[in-house]
């Protein structure tokens, strides 16, 4: 670990230095280009002359900031012009005796008068996805409580998180989305409590999110891909960020043929509320000790074949301390670890009609869970003991053919999981998560301490999944079927076969409407820091995928847009104890509590999603949704809420520049209480038979029988943007601080109260 880092933080520091000395002898010229109401001009063409030849351009970043090296011998008789769409073009001359690093040009607004035009809107229009752009993501990542998670920029009434409301724990109606890397799949959640994301926002150039639907080359309904930048620039550029939550250092570095993107990131929150001693009179969840380091890099092989590598390196560490209850006299000690290292290529070609990609990845990782009493502690106890490594391969290759009205995709996946180990040793841990939003025991949980009292497991998997789409585009829409088969290796039924269709239509202009039907097989073994993943995993071969069906229909007009969806998720693994291995003298055997593929979760709801930027009347940027889901879950012969979902989902963010360089924005969010089983004591005065389907269902009846109270947030920050230097202030969950989000046998467990946020960022 110290090796790899050493060797990193040298190379980058080696690159600083020289490209810092290679500039040294040249002047710079740095400025920004403003509109009439001094928002920056993003996007903007900035030309450079000298004695009417031209030199160099550029075009201007999110903050409207240029900047140019130059040899001091052209410091005379130098013209900047400057164009941009819909602004009257501007001509600017620098003087020798000027300052060249504080130029200010505003561009006056110069509408276009157009004939009638007939506009197709592009191939890869898709109401299914959500792009964020880099700017995006700085901005409304910067101004929740981690300034750099990238995942925090997602703000849809489709996506809900599990437990603390900055959680990157992501759900879609019952989905855990597949994260996705520069097009290779890097897992499901980011890690145990999800705050950070992996990989910082500073190091991507897009985030796009699929909330209700994604073509054959996708394994799940919901997915969110990061891509990062891919520019062939020939400068040095980068940013730093230090901020009350973390510290991160980006770079980029290119050629005509290279590029390199490196970022390094540690957070500090932790270590400043040690040194803060900050004390509160609820146990709530704490800040998450954090470090990560990324470096991707490109190499141009001809004028349309790229090799790109990725590497990174995370590591989370969280740990806290329970109260003492009547349960727990002494309290709880909980850890939680989670270590992940990451390789990965990715080769591309593209034609005139067709294209090829090629893409290999390693990962390795190791997760660790303990909980238990701070003093010693006997086998008959409360305590928790799991450990889980893997290392899993991948291998996918994809190939695409464009010709006139017909696009044909195929492709095909591989992943193999290596040296797989699961070490448990527990007593009383009911197999949920420790943020699961209750914390009962299980009904038979004595049973379940006999059966799984150790378990140690070492085995492999191979899966394997081959697609195809066809896509067609008429005058005014398109139309796309496609269809997957999955291989689960290890699974009872080792095999599905699964499709998509997909309807697009663009009756009028600015209005597009999207009919979607599709479904979806999926490995029930996730991240070992699951529900119930060591049973699952003990039980594999009596298990068979999940599957999910899911029909959406989407519209928008211009800045609204609509959906409706009705979703199923089946063959849910459910702990299932088997009442026939119950002997006549009231004993159990070893196989009373079995697994198998037998829940179910039912969803249908609509959602309404409006953003407008430059209001005419109020002067800022504005946007707001409303989301309604209802879901049932469903065991056996109950049916019962389903604990993750909020029935009522508001969210509002207004955003606007006050003055000069001063920008003031605030959020607010209200959702319905997630859904949670009170503490519960065995009770044997019903007259039922502890072990019959009778007692089992009336308990399965009081599962998710509550509901935390509304649970609000409200955020506010002010952002100082000096060009180059950018401070922003903020404070969230304002109104937060008293709701729960954790019923746990030792009491409530609330969200992070009202915490303040303070940041410096420097690009270069």
């Amino acid at each position: 670990m110290n090796t790899i880092w050493g060797r990193i933080l040298t190379g980058i520091c080696g690159v600083i230095l020289i490209a810092g000395s290679a500039l040294g002898a040249h002047r710079t010229i740095t400025g920004r280009t403003l509109d009439k109401n001094d928002l920056p001009l993003v996007g903007a063409t900035v030309l450079l002359y000298h004695h009417d030849r031209y030199v160099t351009g550029a075009a201007t970043d999110i903050s409207g900031a240029f900047s140019f090296a130059i040899d001091d011998s052209l410091l005379t008789a130098l013209e900047l012009r400057i164009s941009s769409v819909g602004y009257t073009s501007l001509t600017y001359t620098i003087k020798s005796d000027s300052d060249t690093s504080a130029i200010i040009l505003y561009l006056d607004e110069n509408a276009i008068q157009l004939n009638r035009i007939t506009v197709r809107p592009i191939r890869e229009a898709n109401l299914a996805q959500l792009k964020l752009s880099s700017a995006t993501i700085s901005r409304q990542s910067r101004h929740s409580l981690v300034s750099t998670n990238p995942v925090a920029a997602i703000k849809q009434p489709q996506v809900m998180r599990e437990g603390s409301s900055h959680s990157s724990k992501l759900r879609v109606y019952g989905t855990s989305p597949t994260y996705y890397l520069n097009g290779t799949a890097i897992g499901y959640d980011p890690n145990h409590y999800g705050m950070f994301s992996i990989i910082p926002g500073t190091a991507l150039n897009s985030l796009t999110v699929y909330p209700l639907g994604t073509d054959a080359s996708f394994a799940l309904p919901a997915a969110v891909t990061m891509d990062s930048p891919t520019t062939f620039s020939s400068r040095l550029q980068g940013a730093m960020n230090l901020s009350t939550t973390d510290a991160t250092a980006t770079m980029g570095l290119g050629g005509g043929r290279y590029f390199l993107t490196a970022s390094l990131r540690k957070s500090v929150l932790d270590k400043l509320v040690d040194e803060l001693n900050v004390d509160g009179d609820r146990t709530s969840i704490p800040p998450t000790n954090f470090q990560d380091v990324f470096v991707s890099t490109g190499l141009r092989l001809s004028s349309n074949t790229c090799l790109l590598v990725d590497h990174y390196q995370v590591r989370d560490y969280l740990s806290y301390q329970l109260d003492p209850t009547d349960l727990n006299p002494e309290g709880i000690d909980t850890y939680q670890h989670t270590n992940e290292k990451y390789y990965g290529a990715k080769l591309q070609t593209i034609g005139r009609h067709t294209s090829f990609k090629l893409q290999m990845s390693a990962r390795s990782s190791y997760e660790i869970y303990r909980a238990y009493p701070p003093e010693n502690y006997n086998k008959g106890d409360y305590h928790v003991y799991l450990n889980s490594e893997r290392r899993t391969y991948q291998a996918s290759a994809e190939t695409g053919l464009n010709v006139d009205s017909w696009e044909i995709t195929i492709g095909d996946q591989g992943q193999y999981i290596a040296d797989r180990e699961i070490v448990m040793d527990q007593y009383g841990w009911n197999f949920l998560p420790p943020d699961a939003a209750s914390d009962n025991p299980f009904l038979y949980q004595y049973e379940l301490n006999e059966l799984y009292q150790n378990y140690v497991s070492n085995d492999n998997e191979f899966n394997n999944a081959a697609y195809a789409t066809v896509c067609y585009h008429f005058a005014h829409g398109k139309i796309s079927s496609g269809i997957r088969h999955e291989y689960f290796g290890t699974l009872g039924k080792k095999r599905e076969w699964v499709s998509r269709h997909t309807l697009t239509l663009y009756p009028a202009e600015h209005h597009q409407v999207e009919l979607f039907y599709g479904t979806f097989a999926e490995n029930p073994a996730n991240k070992i820091i699951q529900p119930y993943q060591v049973p699952i995993h003990d039980n594999l071969e009596n298990l068979r995928p999940v599957l999910t069906r899911l029909l959406a229909v989407k519209y928008t007009y211009g800045p609204a847009r609509i959906d409706v969806f009705r979703k199923t998720i089946s063959r849910l693994p459910v702990l299932t104890p088997d009442f026939s291995e119950v002997a006549k003298d009231g004993s159990v055997g070893e196989s009373f509590i079995t697994m198998q593929s037998t829940g179910a979760i039912e969803f249908y709801g609509a959602n309404i999603a409006l953003a407008m930027d430059r209001l005419p009347y109020v002067h800022g940027n504005l946007q707001m949704y409303y989301g309604y889901s209802h879901a049932d879950k469903i065991v056996g012969n109950v049916t019962m809420p389903y604990e993750l979902n909020a029935e009522h989902r508001f969210y509002l963010s207004y955003g606007r520049r006050l003055v000069g360089c001063v920008s003031f924005g605030t959020e607010f969010a209200a959702r319905s209480g997630y859904y949670y089983t009170p503490v519960w004591t065995a009770d044997y005065d019903k007259g039922l038979n502890r072990y019959s389907q009778e007692y089992y269902e009336s308990h399965l009846q009081t599962e998710n029988s509550e509901r935390f109270p509304v649970n609000y947030t409200l955020d506010m920050h002010f952002d100082f943007d000096f060009g180059k230097v950018a401070l922003y202030l903020g404070v969230s969950n304002v109104t937060n601080h008293d709701n729960p989000i954790i019923n746990s046998s030792d009491g409530y467990v609330y969200d992070a109260g009202i915490l303040p946020n303070i940041g410096l960022t420097y690009s270069f």
